[in-house]
């Protein structure tokens, strides 16, 4: 068959496929990507960001340690694969795929000391500490220290599996997957069982406790699959080949004499008589010296309310002084405009994001969700605006509350009538704002509740506006001299 030059040179660039659902998004964002990788290369952040990344998830870690080898909630183990040799270990950088919020899981080899990657904590769905037994559910909690983003921590990680579907599966062997999961939910949920026994033994191991030399089953609550690995099953990631994990029963194939358990009355026939393989067995392991479990980190705190506004006062007062002001503002104007004093969280959540566009560092979805959790009562899905503002705006000192109300004093005895807005206007410096950084400009005379030029500006108005200029400066004498140079005074 003859073929044009044309058709020979673009032969290796053209190929009959057909594009369905998004491709245009997929595609630019692939090219995204390689943009980013191309960036991050030229200035050589590649090995950097790897280097880090390698840091973290091989740091040491504490690993509990018990006399008695007792499993107890709250302990930091490791779970050890009988059949590999290897440990259970996480990448909590690598997603099951784009945008999942999900990531990998498999096993790996067993580090010389406890790793942030292959210690997990054991967790009461409900609180509770004490012994772990047989049958109880429990989390399987990824290492705090993996989720240090900061001054603050992200969401934890929880090991988690769903139902084997056509768009969710094991992407090794197509068994049921099993990933890491912010949400702790019902999929999250897991109960040991014996592994190493069969018949009424393993039946009547059920609220003993669990021990560190018994070789278990994970099972998973509610799928009722247990947690299995193969070694045939090997998967690429950053730490090398590792063995993938996902959740499958498997048993021997024959019941060793199990009608004559039964006539004897040692066994029943609903009692599981094949035994366990070793792609299902595991053994959790603690610490074999009181050091290991030593705890000498220093964490950031979990996000609080408190915390998280100041982490959003700070966003905004990176682009300039005013820039709280110019969100309570606006918020301020919302409330009195709606008149019930309530705003979509969805709502409030992208007006922050519209103020805090141009900042260098902006909250995450899971700060606005702790943020906003704790001011929608109810979950009804509504925010009252004033316990927001007043949150942000915290309190307010009586040394800075005397300052504001002495300038106003020098003001309005400056002006020698009513303080209007074009009067202060006229008397206001905005070679103030000079003294603080800023990355774009905001007209202070519009962060006023009064838009009437002639309208008069209270006490309590001009008190209202440098509360949220008070958040924005963290020294007093800084403040006493913004509002002198401000006004003269």
């Amino acid at each position: 068959m003859q073929f044009t030059p044309q058709q020979l040179v673009g032969a290796g660039r053209y190929s009959a496929t057909t594009r369905i659902g998004n491709w245009n998004e997929d595609l630019m964002l692939e090219e995204a990507r390689m943009k980013d990788y191309r960036a991050q290369k030229q200035k050589g952040g590649l090995g950097t960001a790897f280097r880090q990344k390698m840091e973290q998830a091989n740091g040491r870690v504490p690993h509990s340690f018990a006399d008695d080898g007792v499993l107890r909630f709250n302990m930091y183990v490791t779970l050890e694969h009988l059949q590999t040799g290897g440990v259970l270990a996480c990448d909590v950088w690598e997603e099951t795929f784009t945008g999942s919020g999900e990531f990998v899981v498999s096993v790996g080899r067993p580090p010389s000391a406890a790793s942030a990657r292959t210690t997990f904590c054991i967790v009461s769905p409900t609180g509770q500490s004490g012994i772990v037994r047989y049958g109880d559910p429990f989390r399987l909690m990824a290492n705090e220290a993996l989720r240090v983003d900061g001054a603050s921590l992200l969401p934890m990680l929880f090991l988690k599996s769903t139902l084997k579907t056509e768009r969710s599966m094991s992407p090794v062997s197509s068994n049921q997957n099993v990933t890491l999961s912010v949400t702790p939910d019902t999929s999250t949920l897991w109960v040991a069982t014996r592994a190493d026994v069969g018949g009424a033994e393993k039946l009547l191991a059920a609220s003993t406790p669990v021990r560190t030399n018994d070789g278990i089953g994970l099972l998973h609550k509610m799928t009722g699959q247990l947690l299995f690995a193969d070694a045939k099953n090997s998967v690429a990631t950053d730490f090398g080949t590792e063995t993938e994990v996902c959740c499958l029963t498997v048993k021997g194939h024959g019941k060793s004499f199990n009608l004559a358990h039964e006539a004897a009355g040692a066994r029943t026939s609903d009692m599981h008589a094949r035994s366990s393989l070793s792609q299902n067995a595991w053994r959790l392991g603690l610490a074999t010296s009181p050091q290991a479990a030593a705890d000498n980190r220093r964490l950031p705190a979990p996000s609080t309310p408190e915390s998280v506004a100041y982490l959003l006062v700070q966003a905004l007062t990176t682009q300039h002084v005013f820039g709280l002001r110019q969100l309570m503002q606006s918020l301020q104007n919302v409330d009195a405009s709606g008149g019930s004093g309530l705003m979509d969280r969805e709502d409030l959540k992208w007006a922050i994001k519209a103020c805090e566009t141009e900042a260098s560092l902006g909250l995450r979805d899971d700060q606005y969700d702790t943020l906003l959790n704790a001011l929608d009562d109810g979950k009804r899905g509504f925010v009252k605006v004033t316990r927001f503002i007043e949150l942000v705006r915290g309190p307010l000192s009586d040394a800075r509350k005397s300052m504001i109300n002495q300038t106003y004093d020098a003001v309005s005895s400056g002006l020698g009538g009513a303080v209007t807005l074009s009067a202060l206007a006229k008397a206001y410096d905005t070679g103030c704002e000079s003294a603080f950084r800023s990355t774009r400009s905001v007209d202070f005379m519009a962060l006023w509740t009064t838009t009437d030029a002639r309208g008069v500006i209270t006490r309590n108005e001009f008190l209202d506006v440098y509360k949220d200029v008070s958040r924005a400066v963290d020294d007093d004498i800084m403040f006493e001299q913004l509002l002198k140079n401000a006004w003269g005074v």
